[in-house]
């Protein structure tokens, strides 16, 4: 059986064939090969592209129009907190917008580690529960396979991460000595072959769970940005014994990758 490489260097030489340009990138964006159409393209030589980030070959007029979106994309959600954060004092309001503006801080800090892409599942639940570190692996359950997420479900996972967490430190699991949270995640593959990526935040041992009057910012997150940003189907169950959370999307939708990197 013919060896790995071999047939890699074969697949080149037929890229240097063909009439179009044609790029391999790996995960961190880094351009890994180059086929003459490629430099001619660019006006380089193909070992020059070898190395360089992909995106050193956007005009910059256009990756200064790509930072601009996402500026703006920040700048809706931290308007979205501001209006909607409730609180009974301004004390009160400036804790809870500062908490949630520092949540979304963590998310973007391992967006931009990253380079927008590729974030680790687990590096980002760790990062929004980081005020809780003594209790993660114990009293804070985690488990699901290692997946890299793109930048939309980060965002969305991150807030939704960090508003479950306010409500048990608060009111739930974690407001106990005796509590618990379980925090799931997997990939499910569907009888049409597909994967199906599905998280779950459940609580036991906490105070007796009674359902909001009102629903506010943190609803809208749990429940409606979750469902527009992913495309998911999203539940809020308040149980007497603990609040449940469960959110359900197509994979691609959240991975960038539908296949789970294997442990070592």
């Amino acid at each position: 059986m013919a060896s790995a490489r071999p047939l890699r260097e074969l697949g080149f030489q037929l890229f240097d064939l063909l009439p179009d340009a044609i790029l391999a990138v790996d995960r961190q964006g880094v351009i890994q090969y180059a086929n003459r159409q490629a430099g001619r393209l660019f006006g380089q030589e193909p070992a020059t592209l070898v190395s360089l980030p992909v995106e050193a070959l956007i005009p910059a007029h256009l990756r200064e129009r790509h930072i601009a979106h996402r500026a703006k994309n920040i700048l809706s959600v931290v308007q979205a907190m501001v209006q909607q954060t409730k609180a009974s004092s301004c004390e009160e309001y400036v804790s809870l917008l500062s908490q949630r503006i520092r949540s979304l801080s963590a998310s973007y800090d391992l967006l931009v580690k990253n380079k927008w892409q590729n974030v680790s599942l687990t590096e980002l639940v760790h990062a929004q529960l980081a005020h809780f570190s003594d209790l993660l692996d114990g009293r804070i359950a985690m488990r699901g396979p290692e997946l890299r997420i793109t930048s939309a479900a980060a965002q969305a996972i991150g807030m939704a991460l960090h508003e479950l967490s306010t409500n048990a430190a608060k009111y739930g699991a974690l407001s106990t000595d005796a509590g618990h949270v379980d925090i799931v995640w997997r990939l499910e593959r569907s009888s049409a072959g597909r994967h199906r990526f599905t998280m779950e935040w459940s609580e036991k041992g906490g105070p007796t769970v009674v359902a909001p009057m009102q629903r506010g910012f943190g609803w809208s997150v749990l429940y409606q940005l979750t469902k527009i940003a992913l495309g998911a189907d999203v539940t809020l169950e308040y149980a007497p014994t603990g609040v449940v959370w469960r959110l359900g999307c197509p994979a691609d939708r959240v991975c960038e990758n539908e296949a789970p990197q294997q442990q070592s």
